[in-house]
């Protein structure tokens, strides 16, 4: 197996693993192969192929940006079905009462899913730029 696949693998058994609904393997793989360069723009680096010669770190900010991918799908997902239907969230006649769940609600819990995403990327993009940068200058007297 490439790195790739077993990236794609361990997004779907760390997040997804027994959720009928979630994407396959295959799906995750193809998204990562294809989206390559936003990790190498994000991380100024030039990964390329399914077997990109990465270290430790690389792989886990590209887990999240699959993520931010997945939630931010998520929720448009989700406002475009509260197009296409009447929603409503509760209706009571008499004693009975039925209460479906709010889109927009949830909508919103995917957005919400998709910025922490966000922040917890620009934070470790932050780190690994620090961690991995050269000096720009070095003291020739040292």
């Amino acid at each position: 197996m490439s790195k790739i696949d077993d990236l794609a693998t361990d997004v779907w058994n760390d997040e997804f693993g027994g959720d009928a609904n979630a994407p396959t393997v295959q799906f995750i793989t193809s998204w990562l192969e294809n989206n390559l360069g936003q990790l190498n723009t994000l991380l100024n680096t030039s990964f390329s192929g399914v077997d990109p010669e990465w270290q430790l770190e690389e792989p886990d900010i590209y887990k999240l940006l699959y993520l931010k991918h997945y939630y931010g799908k998520k929720a448009r997902d989700t406002l475009r079905g509260i197009d296409e239907s009447a929603d409503f969230i509760t209706i009571r006649e008499g004693d009975t009462m039925i209460t479906r769940t709010n889109k927009n609600e949830v909508s919103k819990t995917y957005l919400s899913l998709a910025k922490e995403i966000q922040i917890e990327i620009n934070n470790l993009v932050a780190k690994y730029n620090v961690y991995s940068s050269s000096p720009v200058e070095v003291d020739p007297s040292i």
